[in-house]
């Protein structure tokens, strides 16, 4: 089967993010008395929305689960978020893609202001077509309606479409 369009997840897919992301998880965690989880709890927050998993791994309320995510991103946006780097071989082939006439997109819960200068950063941006995130402080943008929003935006049917990437969706 041919897919016209292809939509990429970043972290995990695009770019190994962990060592940015683990080190703004145990950041937030340790500032609040919450012990440094272990390789596997960071693991699963790498995907989800923030806000969600600091309100399961921590059992927190709502309100301490922003509070949180805002202090991740204090050490995330000073100079963690580009502590990543692509994964061998993603270069090349979303270029081979862009040569062939596929249309891609990424569609990510991370906060679309953060990823976009990411995209500058390993310099990706111009193979992407469509480019679509969370609005940063959003906690009830679902990535189903992420992925949805880039369908919309690339013109892309279901049946030509390809998700790749993501653990859940």
């Amino acid at each position: 089967m041919k897919f016209n369009f292809v939509i990429f997840d970043f972290d995990g897919t695009i770019a190994d993010t962990r060592r940015g992301v683990f080190d703004s998880i145990i950041y937030a965690l340790t500032s609040y008395g919450y012990e440094v989880p272990d390789e596997a709890v960071l693991n699963s927050f790498l995907g989800p929305p923030l806000h969600e998993s600091f309100k399961k791994t921590t059992s927190c309320t709502d309100e301490m689960a922003q509070t949180l995510t805002a202090k991740y991103r204090e050490l995330y946006t000073d100079n963690a978020m580009y502590r990543l780097h692509l994964f061998d071989g993603v270069e090349e082939m979303l270029k081979e893609m862009k040569n062939r006439g596929v249309k891609m997109a990424i569609a990510s819960s991370k906060p679309e202001k953060f990823f976009a200068k990411l995209l500058e950063h390993l310099g990706i941006t111009q193979y992407f077509d469509v480019v679509c995130g969370a609005a940063l402080g959003d906690i009830h943008n679902t990535k189903q309606a992420i992925i949805a929003r880039a369908m919309e935006s690339l013109g892309a049917e279901k049946e030509s479409t390809l998700m790749v990437g993501d653990r859940v969706f």
